[in-house]
């Protein structure tokens, strides 16, 4: 009978375990690793924009004069900055800056959801400048037409309506008017230049539009609010917020009242 010195062999196969488990070892390890800074990222991203919409939230509460002051200095102080340490010791900062929303010759763009009003403020807007109103088509559903109270003059002021379909409507049976494209947008129509113009107030009907509001003549659009810009960080992740404060203005539910033209039916418009 032969025998053999399996030393060896036993040395070889241990030798293949340790490696093997040593190798598993690694990639749980790897994993593991792996998905904790994942966690620590995702927690860090989740405090970064918290702290942005914070400082987002406070400066929403200031009125517009606070505001105008900030932006005309150029700075707002500590107003604009904001700092939230955890009961963990982790610290987020945000940062935020302040401009004005139109206030310039270009174009203003916003949607406007259906049923809703937006108000355009023309307090100083030229009075021998038109306004165009254009709109893109839906991108589902009916497309949008809009219904435009433009208030203007000395008091008693005047008011001047107008009443656009798109171009392509399934609603050519209502009475409005139906617009064009130009500037590249299917829908438009001319808003005409009155004297002392004050503000137009455009309500979005049967679907939401985005709105686009264009000077003509060389004319700035007045002021319309303010865009606040807050930026969140939390060692190396950072997160951005952007929010619009319009000026104050009254709701679609107002326009009734408001500008009747009936004296007996009240809520006639």
């Amino acid at each position: 009978m032969l025998y053999y010195n399996q030393k060896g062999q036993t040395l070889v196969i241990v030798l293949l375990v340790m490696i093997l488990a040593l190798a598993t070892g690694l990639i749980v390890s790897n994993r593991v690793i792996q998905g904790f800074k994942r966690s620590v990222k995702i927690d860090s991203s989740v405090r970064a924009l918290g702290v942005a919409e914070a400082l987002v939230e406070r400066i929403l509460t200031l009125n517009s004069g606070t505001l105008d002051d900030y932006i005309a200095n150029n700075s707002c102080g500590s107003a604009c900055q904001l700092i939230i340490t955890g009961s963990d010791g982790i610290t987020a900062t945000a940062q935020a800056t302040l401009s004005h929303y139109g206030n310039s010759t270009n174009q203003l763009d916003v949607k406007v959801e259906k049923n809703a009003t937006y108000e355009v403020d023309l307090t100083g807007y030229s009075s021998s400048s038109t306004v165009e109103l254009c709109w893109d088509d839906a991108a589902s559903g009916d497309n949008p037409s809009v219904y435009v109270s433009y208030v203007h003059g000395a008091s008693p002021y005047s008011l001047s309506k107008y009443a656009y379909n798109a171009a392509s409507t399934l609603h050519g049976s209502n009475g409005f008017s139906t617009a064009a494209s130009d500037l590249s947008y299917p829908n438009c129509f001319t808003v005409p230049a009155k004297t002392t113009p004050l503000f137009l107030r455009v309500r979005a009907i049967y679907n939401d539009i985005n709105l686009h509001v264009i000077p003509k003549g060389g004319s700035a659009l007045p002021i319309q609010g303010y865009v606040i810009t807050a930026t969140g960080a939390v060692s190396d992740v950072v997160k951005t917020v952007t929010a619009l404060k319009t000026k104050p203005y009254l709701p679609s539910e107002f326009d009734f009242a408001i500008f009747s033209t009936s004296d007996d039916t009240p809520l006639q418009n």
